[in-house]
């Protein structure tokens, strides 16, 4: 067995911490099966998505549009 060390944000830590005992599982715990799952499937686990404010403004005017479609429907 081998230590991995990291630098995280002391409110992020006891937050995340506090969550994962109210789930059921050690930190310890959570950080190997991460690392298991990249190892086995070459992917990270989640997805990072950016979107930009130009983006969030799009779709805002998009929603609002299908939404008077759906009303003029009804």
């Amino acid at each position: 067995m081998s230590n991995v060390n990291f630098r995280v944000d002391d409110a992020l830590k006891k937050k995340s911490y506090s969550v994962l005992k109210e789930l059921g599982i050690t930190p310890s715990e959570l950080f190997k099966s991460v690392l298991k799952y990249v190892a086995d499937t070459g992917k990270l686990p989640v997805k990072h998505v950016v979107v930009s404010e130009e983006d969030l403004k799009l779709l805002s005017m998009m929603r609002e549009k299908i939404q008077e479609v759906e009303e003029s429907l009804e």
